[in-house]
């Protein structure tokens, strides 16, 4: 309610509720957010804020960037670790870094709780759905100063396409030391494998949406790849710590950084889209990437709450840092075609040529500081400002259709800031004013030069209107993420 921003948190026992199983599932009733872009696919969740793209430069875990490099190093997110998901919709570089227009997602991890938690669990579903799930967590010590947590999920389903299937094990042990009341550390690892099938159907309207005489309805259940072939192998694994020490009333200081890595290994023979009336045979393509991630990021922040007269500041400065290797060998070619209503499986499939084989170096480095302000416990003032500087170093490679390979270097700079007013009156409603900026630099490569495209840029404004009833069914005001332990 005193947050000038457009502002969701779903939290683990909505997302038990739903019944969701992934992160598009459990933000499917979140107000500008949509998901299944691509339609049902187990590969990543496709989010789109305010028709915007998500997953590749929004997602965060535990307030910390999860940046992917436009390709298919998507880091995944099991929703049963996750203690709840946070949306801010608009701009968010301020604080936040490298984001484009639309918005964020941060995925908050399950942390050690005082309270003993003893979970065990076997969901079912169609399609031979099995899941086993497990959540442990309470005190490794007496006085409590040492906390536990483990949780884990296993799971293995086919889908609604032939041939297709989902097998996922996942494991995130976490613990937090409390020497004292001032003083929190926290420790947070997971590791996650998929060995997956996927469904990747590009099916034209004629046979679909549209009859196609004299052969009719296309089943919903035919699989467009080669079974044998398509696959979908992801490794991926992060050590984490969060750090927060309160001064004294009015200073304190927080530092969280993370390490991870992740390899993707993808095969598939698709359809082709785009055919407007195929008859029976359906054109197909080869594509294949192999890929690995290594990602560090972390974020130092000194906080000060004080007054001044009427005035109640929380003023916010930080530096953030992340640097990413990523490496990519893809191949993409023509591959057999396929009688969509008679499919014939078996074909011997060869690896298509190389296009691209090329390793990038982005690191990002920014300073951001943020004041906000209440006035008279009901006008709150936002105002905040951002320096980022990023550089691109990429290595292409020779490969067949580009023998000599090539090396672009590429430095971006930029400030972005934000202000906001609300008023928030003592009936429950709180409207509000905002102007904010992103600033989000690109790693996709300009095939006419092979080097990185120029960063992408964005200026919002918004009016909004917040309303809060009062009552024991109401819920309480909005706060800031503390895992973040920025003031949004």
């Amino acid at each position: 309610m005193e947050t000038p921003n457009s502002v969701s948190v779903i939290s683990a026992k909505r997302i038990e509720q739903q019944g969701a199983t992934s992160v598009t599932e459990a933000l499917g009733y979140t107000a500008g957010v949509s998901g299944n872009t691509y339609g049902a696919d187990m590969r990543f969740d496709w989010l789109r804020i305010r028709g915007f793209d998500a997953y590749l430069p929004g997602y965060f875990v535990d307030g910390m960037l999860a940046r992917n490099n436009n390709t298919w190093t998507v880091w995944k997110v099991e929703p049963y670790g996750a203690e709840r998901i946070e949306v801010l919709r608009g701009p968010a570089s301020v604080l936040y870094g490298q984001v484009n227009v639309g918005g964020i997602v941060n995925i908050v991890s399950k942390q050690p709780l005082e309270e003993r938690l003893n979970e065990v669990g076997i969901r079912i579903g169609n399609h031979n759905r099995v899941e086993g799930v497990f959540d442990f967590s309470g005190p490794v010590t007496k006085d409590g100063t040492l906390l536990y947590r483990l949780t884990g999920v296993g799971l293995t389903t086919d889908t609604q396409v032939d041939f297709t299937e989902q097998k996922r094990l996942y494991i995130a042990p976490a613990f937090t030391w409390r020497p004292n009341a001032d003083t929190s550390i926290t420790v947070l690892a997971q590791y996650l494998r998929e060995r997956d099938v996927p469904d990747n159907r590009f099916l034209p309207a004629a046979g679909t949406l549209l009859p196609n005489p004299p052969f009719g309805k296309i089943r919903r259940s035919l699989f467009t790849g080669e079974p044998g072939y398509d696959k979908f192998h992801v490794d991926q694994w992060a050590v984490a710590y969060l750090f927060e020490h309160r001064v004294d009333e009015v200073w304190q200081v927080r530092q969280s950084m993370r390490y991870r890595e992740m390899s993707v290994d993808y095969k598939t023979v698709y359809g082709t889209p785009g055919v407007p009336n195929l008859g029976r045979s359906l054109p197909r393509g080869i594509f294949t990437t192999d890929e690995t991630l290594k990602a560090f990021t972390t974020d130092n922040q000194l906080q000060a709450d004080f007054a001044t007269g009427i005035v109640k500041h929380t003023v916010l400065a930080g530096l953030d840092y992340q640097h990413n290797t990523f490496g990519q060998r893809a191949g993409v070619g023509a591959g057999p075609p396929l009688d969509v209503y008679n499919p014939v499986y078996g074909t011997s499939i060869t690896d298509p040529p190389l296009y691209t084989d090329h390793t990038t170096k982005l690191s990002q480095t920014g300073l951001y500081l943020q004041d906000q302000a209440k006035i008279a416990e009901r006008w709150i003032v936002i105002l905040g400002g951002r320096y980022d500087w990023a550089k691109n170093h990429t290595v292409n490679r020779p490969i067949p259709i580009a023998p000599d390979g090539s090396i672009a270097n590429k430095k971006d700079e930029a400030f972005t800031w934000k202000a906001g007013l609300l008023y928030h009156a003592p009936i429950g409603v709180s409207p509000y004013v905002t102007y904010s900026e992103s600033f989000f630099p690109s790693a996709t490569l300009n095939p006419d030069t092979d080097a990185p495209f120029d960063p992408e840029t964005g200026q919002q404004y918004e009016v909004g209107v917040k309303f809060q009833p009062f009552g024991p069914r109401a819920c309480s005001p909005l706060r800031r993420s503390t895992s973040s332990g920025r003031t949004m």
